[in-house]
């Protein structure tokens, strides 16, 4: 369980780096859903 929230978060972080890398309509889409994603985990 440890294990999939260390991946979860890194992936996340990642995809937040790469997003603000090329912000657009989609990045604050994505960021909207990886927000509510995190919520509904923990």
């Amino acid at each position: 369980m440890k294990n999939r929230i260390i991946i979860i978060v890194v992936v996340t972080l990642l995809a937040l780096l790469f997003l603000s890398l090329s912000d657009s309509e989609l990045a604050t889409e994505v960021r909207t859903f990886l927000r509510a994603l995190l919520r509904a985990m923990f």
